[in-house]
């Protein structure tokens, strides 16, 4: 049975500060039907807008002293939440903005289709410079705006627009209250709804500029800008704490918060329960539910982009709870991802590579991959002299592999596999351990079917790399898809206790372009879709780059000859 959604409820705030001579026309030309409530306050004016506002039959709240265009707004936000409002207009009363636009503005919210909404002067290439805007005011509308969408990742056409609509959901989640008391705080209510991963559009809305209309000096209108861009260079450099995926419903809120930090969760190796561990990073979204395709696939955008993470301190391993498993299994299964192909040359290459380092410690035998995906290794190992086979969940990837390259893959899991006893003279996991919901367990199995003195070559995420200390929660190693999160000491452990022999820990330079590279990081915070904008600029995009850090171990284990 679906919850009843809330009765809408739309409040129209007015922000006022001197609005007594345009005040009337602004109330007379509201869109009859198409809301609730009007709602008032003042900031202290000196002339008459209380009085017309009252005569016009408004509900009007007054300010005992001017704060400031920002503390205004937050007293209209949490008045219009008091009243019980579901969607929140923000209308200024000098009669800039046209009134007539608040269905156009309050109607993607109305669909479902957005948290934020605002009325955008340049939207469908409109020119506000027709309706009045002065030249200085359009050039630094311009400039501001271009420098802000480069900072943040963003296209909107503008940033600055003082009409806007917004859903309780935002402004419940969103901390408005701690923002600036002046201009700025309509770009902090941007920023702040672009870094949580709330909805947002933007509709065109005619402007006009006339003497009663409101307007700040050129002296503050160039603090405005400094400070505007500084709110996007910080979140640029400092990523939020709580993100949200395209598509759902609600903003991390506190409660969001807490349920995390509570969520049940155990150590995948000493299996303790969460009350032993911490959570070492909030999710970047909240409530992390079942995967998509896109968000399984090698190549997917959204690395940096993760639910939460807990350390346990004994295992010395980070790990993140899956909530639907089964749903987890379904999509690799099911995934499709012909991009990966696009860096073959340089997947063939690195494969040649591990492959030079498996047989410093391995004779050429039988070798068996597990998450083989295409088989660009088996490829290799085949011309190397290796009687190569693979296990991989995907089924486009083995019906891929199997006609590309000839190889041979068995579509499965290493859960399913039936592998005999001894009957590997190598056994390889390349990005595939950080994936298991067991991998202790995997290991274990993987143990068995080395023939003794065979030797098993593990590739996975190393939590405690340098890169991921610096980046912290925004490392592009952590992602949804990835469920346990290791170190080297782990690592060592964890083979011994499969009765192997530690042979050496190290790193695998790894070599692709860096339009490959940044489309991996575009959704991984505004300073790494930053550096992935400029990777995939059309004369960088092809440029090949080795990566060298220790964010990916390759640890060599062997099995005892008797």
């Amino acid at each position: 049975m679906t919850a009843a959604l809330p009765t809408p409820y739309t409040v129209v705030v007015m922000p006022a500060f001197g609005a007594a001579l345009t005040l009337a026309k602004t109330v007379a030309d509201l869109p009859t039907g198409h809301f609730d409530h009007v709602l008032l306050v003042d900031d202290a004016s000196t002339d008459d807008t209380v009085a017309v506002a009252r005569a016009l039959g408004l509900d009007v709240r007054t300010r005992d002293r001017n704060g400031g265009y920002g503390a205004n707004q937050k007293t209209c936000y949490r008045e219009a939440l008091a009243l019980g409002a579901t969607i929140v207009v923000l209308l200024h009363p000098d009669y800039q903005y046209d009134p007539q636009a608040i269905p156009r503005l309050i109607q993607p919210i109305q669909a479902g289709e957005a948290d934020v909404v605002f009325g955008s002067r340049f939207g469908t290439g409109a020119d506000p410079r027709s309706g009045g805007m002065p030249q200085y005011r359009y050039l630094g509308n311009r400039l501001t705006s271009g420098l802000q969408n480069l900072l943040l990742g963003t296209r909107f056409s503008e940033f600055h627009s003082g009409m806007r609509a917004y859903t309780r959901t935002f402004l419940e989640s969103v901390p408005f209250e701690t923002y600036s008391d002046d201009f700025v705080f309509d770009t902090q209510m941007l920023v702040g709804a672009h870094c949580r991963r709330f909805r947002i559009a933007e509709v065109p809305i005619p402007t006009r500029y006339t003497q009663e209309s409101s307007s700040i000096s050129i002296s503050r209108s160039l603090v405005y800008v400094l400070r505007s861009l500084g709110v996007c260079l910080s979140a640029a450099v400092s990523p939020p704490r709580h993100r949200r995926r395209s598509g759902r419903a609600n903003g991390a809120s506190q409660a969001d918060v807490i349920a995390e930090a509570r969520a049940p969760a155990s150590c995948p190796l000493c299996h303790a329960p969460s009350n032993t561990a911490h959570l070492r990073y909030q999710s970047t979204h909240p409530l992390r539910s079942r995967l998509d395709s896109e968000g399984v696939a090698c190549t997917t955008p959204h690395a940096g982009d993760h639910g939460p993470i807990y350390w346990c301190a004994t295992c010395q391993v980070g790990y993140s709870p899956c909530p639907d498993p089964s749903g987890l299994l379904e999509q690799y299964t099911a995934v499709e991802d012909p991009t990966y192909l696009d860096e073959e040359p340089r997947r063939l290459g690195h494969a040649a590579r591990l492959l030079t380092e498996i047989e410093r410690w391995q004779s050429p035998g039988r070798l068996l991959e597990v998450g083989s995906s295409v088989g660009c290794l088996l490829h290799v190992a085949q011309q190397r002299g290796w009687q190569p086979r693979g296990i991989e969940a995907s089924a486009w990837a083995v019906a891929t592999g199997t006609s590309r390259y000839g190889v041979t893959i068995t579509q499965g899991t290493i859960e399913s596999a039936s592998e005999d006893p001894a009957s590997a003279d190598c056994v390889v996991m390349i990005d595939v351990l950080e994936h298991l919901f067991d991998p202790q367990g995997a290991l274990d199995r993987c143990a068995t079917w080395l023939a003794p003195g065979g030797t098993l070559a593990l590739l996975t995420v190393n939590m405690t790399a340098p890169l991921a200390r610096l980046l912290r929660g925004r490392w592009p190693g952590f992602m949804d898809m990835h469920l346990t999160y290791f170190s080297p000491r782990a690592l060592q452990t964890m083979v011994e206790r499969s009765g192997l022999i530690h042979r050496w820990t190290g790193t695998s330079p790894r070599r692709f372009t860096l339009g490959y590279v940044g489309g991996r990081l575009r959704d991984g915070g505004p300073l790494l879709g930053l550096a992935a904008r400029i990777a995939t600029l059309p004369g960088l995009r092809s440029v090949p780059v080795t990566l060298r850090s220790r964010d990916l171990l390759l640890v060599i284990a062997q099995r005892p000859e008797r």
